[in-house]
């Protein structure tokens, strides 16, 4: 079971890039843009930084990610 991953390189011109790759229909292209897939990842920061779940804040750098295998249920309506 693995999570897809995003992550970003941050520097005075990121938001400017950013918007223009996206504009441009290139944001996957965007050097700025880090992505993968893993079943575990290692967030470390310096200095330390707030993580957010959800809109929460949850604790702060350095925190382990890991994919749980059928740690989720899901419940919807039958498509009738």
């Amino acid at each position: 079971m693995f999570f897809s991953l995003a992550g970003f390189k941050f520097s005075d011109t990121f938001g400017l890039s950013l918007v223009k790759a996206a504009i441009q229909g290139k944001a996957g292209e965007n050097s700025s843009i880090i992505s993968g897939r893993s079943a575990w990842v290692k967030v470390t920061t310096d200095p330390p930084q707030k993580v957010l779940v959800d809109g929460d804040l949850v604790r702060e750098t350095p925190i382990e990610i890991q994919c749980l295998p059928q740690a989720l249920k899901l419940f919807a309506p039958s498509p009738d």
